[in-house]
């Protein structure tokens, strides 16, 4: 009987060879397959309590991705500590691996409030030609606005143009207060100036003494701030001044029962409103030195209008002083009747005859 061999020929052991390779293959893709299908859902599920647990402690920011069992942090908190709680949080997680935290730690952000920049408070007074006066500055409210105004319409009378800002943002200066009387401090100052700014004040114009001056001075003390003092003393008015002066004060008095009542020394109220006028005309021009004198007609006894021409004239001169005119400028004097200007025969003449006079040195 012929003898049967067990060995296969080489073509058929190469095909054995490649079955058993190709099974070991489908046997790799069948378990990589079972592992990616088992896989999805794990990672699903490791997010889904990664993400719970986060926002359960309050971290936001932070980003976690699986890859299997392993996470992968990143994103950013707000801080170190922030940092460190996630990254405990995912790695105590049951199921997780490794933990490879990617987080940043953000810039801390700071918050500037700023406050509004207030106006600078300052104010500024300068007289016109006419002797009215210009208010100029920034207030913080209408009633200051309304004192100030007040005060220099006291000084100036109705000519006063204020320009006056209202602005709430520039507070209340520690100056404010004291402004009014520090305005009403200027009467007697011819064309002055006031200029006041957070810290100081400078104050100029011309004055009849230098008694007046530190009357002056002594006002400002009300701002509570340093003043310079460029105030100066007046000199005396040129001729064609002087005689200016002296018409348009005379002609202001030629009717002297505005200034009193009949056998009265007291001023009567049209009275006062003239010598209100007057004095602002006087102090104007502080170099000016002025007689008031106090006539009267021949009724009645002698030496009684002496007294009452006397007492009129004092009258005048106090309330002009108290006006603001230095009292250095003016003189008083009563002359009675003895030095008519009409016919005491008549009532024309003895109504021109009661009289109150200004004459001003200098003029020609």
């Amino acid at each position: 009987m012929p003898e049967h061999s067990s060995n296969m020929n080489p073509s058929e052991q190469g095909r054995r060879s490649i079955l058993i390779v190709l099974g070991v293959v489908a046997l790799a893709i069948v378990a990589v397959l079972a592992i990616a299908v088992q896989r999805g859902p794990m990672e699903d599920d490791l997010t889904r309590r990664a993400d719970g647990a986060l926002a359960s402690a309050g971290i936001n920011g932070v980003v976690v991705e699986f890859e299997g069992r392993d996470a992968t942090l990143s994103g950013s908190v707000m801080s170190e500590g922030d940092r460190l709680t996630a990254l405990q949080i995912i790695d105590d997680l049951e199921g997780v691996r490794v933990v490879d935290g990617l987080i940043a730690v953000a810039a801390p952000v700071t918050t500037t409030t700023e406050a509004p920049v207030a106006a600078i408070a300052g104010f500024s007074l300068a007289t016109t030609a006419d002797g009215g006066a210009v208010l100029i500055g920034t207030v913080p409210t209408p009633e200051d606005a309304d004192a100030i105004a007040d005060a220099a319409s006291a000084v100036y009378g109705d000519s006063v143009d204020s320009q006056l800002v209202i602005d709430a943002s520039t507070g209340s200066p520690p100056w404010l207060t004291g402004l009014p009387d520090a305005i009403r401090g200027l009467r007697g100052v011819a064309e002055p100036s006031l200029e006041i700014s957070d810290e100081s004040a400078t104050v100029g114009g011309t004055v009849a003494s230098e008694a007046r001056i530190a009357t002056v001075m002594g006002g400002l003390g009300a701002l509570g701030m340093p003043v310079e003092n460029n105030l100066s003393v007046a000199g005396a008015p040129d001729a064609a001044t002087a005689s200016s002066l002296e018409t348009e004060l005379n002609a202001a008095v030629s009717d002297a029962s505005i200034l009193f009542a009949t056998g009265s020394t007291e001023i009567a109220t049209e009275g006062s409103v003239l010598l209100d006028r007057l004095a602002r005309l006087i102090n104007r021009n502080p170099g000016a030195r002025i007689q008031i004198s106090g006539h009267t007609d021949d009724v009645g006894d002698p030496d009684g209008n002496l007294a009452l021409s006397q007492a009129r004239a004092d009258s005048v001169a106090n309330y002009l002083i108290d006006a603001g005119v230095d009292p250095v400028q003016v003189t008083a004097i009563g002359f009675g009747e003895t030095q008519p200007i009409a016919d005491n025969s008549t009532e024309e003449g003895q109504a021109a005859n009661r009289r109150i006079e200004f004459t001003v040195e200098g003029a020609g």
